[in-house]
C-alpha cells in the first residue's frame, strides 16, 4: 500500500510538474479557442470486475479501484471537438494465493469533448469539459507465466454531473465506463466501474 501511494504521489507531481504554465502572462483568461491545447487528465474510479477464465466454467469477481493519469490533446478548440488522452492506469491487485501487486497499464482514449457550456474556452474549460463520450485502448500485463490482456471499452465523463449532485446534496460519479479485455487464449475479464475524474 505504501509503494502505492508513493506511485501516486510522483505521477501527480509529474502531472502537476509538466503541465504548461498557464498563469503567466495571463493565459489562464485568455480565449483558447482555434489553439492546439495538452491538458492534465486524471480520475479515479470504483466498480467490479469479472474474471472468466478460458476452459473454466464460472467466474470470479472482485471490486476494482484504479487510478488513470495522463494527459488530452485537443488538436484545435472549438465548442465540439475530438480529443485524445494517453496515460497510465494503476491498479493494485491481489492474488488468489494472497500475493499483491500493482497493474501498471498503459491506456489510450479517443472521443468528442463538448466546450459549449462554457462562454470562454481556455485551457482551464477544456480541462473540465461540459460533456465528454469516448473509446478506450489499452493493455492489461499478463500474470507471470500468462499471455497481457487487449483492452477495449467505452466511456462518459461529465464534471458537471458531479456539480449538480453537490447543489442537490447527491453524490454523483462523474464518470462511467464499460470495458472488456480478452487474451489470445479466450479468457476475458468485464469491468464496470464509475468515479471522479476529468
Amino acid at each position: 500500500m505504501r509503494r502505492l501511494g508513493i506511485t501516486i504521489g510522483v505521477l501527480f507531481f509529474l502531472l502537476v510538474s509538466s503541465a504548461p504554465a498557464l498563469a503567466q502572462d495571463g493565459a489562464l483568461s485568455q480565449s483558447a479557442e482555434g489553439r492546439t491545447l495538452l491538458v492534465p487528465s486524471l480520475s479515479l474510479n470504483i466498480g467490479s470486475m469479472t474474471r472468466y477464465q478460458a476452459g473454466r466454467e464460472g467466474s470470479q469477481s472482485r471490486p476494482h479501484f484504479s487510478i488513470f493519469a495522463g494527459a488530452a490533446l485537443y488538436p484545435r478548440v472549438r465548442n465540439v471537438n475530438p480529443f485524445f488522452a494517453a496515460g497510465l492506469e494503476i491498479e493494485p491487485i491481489e492474488f488468489p494465493d494472497e500475493r499483491s501487486a500493482i497493474y501498471l497499464m498503459p491506456v489510450m482514449q479517443a472521443g468528442v469533448s463538448v466546450l459549449g457550456c462554457y462562454d470562454n474556452l481556455t485551457p482551464v474549460t477544456a480541462t473540465f469539459s461540459c460533456l465528454k463520450v469516448y473509446g478506450i485502448a489499452g493493455v492489461r500485463p499478463g500474470i507471470p507465466g500468462n499471455l497481457p490482456y487487449g483492452r477495449l471499452g467505452l466511456g462518459l465523463n461529465s464534471f458537471w454531473i458531479t456539480l449538480a449532485g453537490l447543489h442537490g446534496n447527491a453524490f454523483l460519479p462523474s464518470t462511467l465506463e464499460a470495458i472488456v479485455e480478452m487474451d489470445p487464449h479466450g479468457s476475458r475479464v468485464l469491468l464496470f466501474r464509475m468515479g471522479l475524474g476529468f
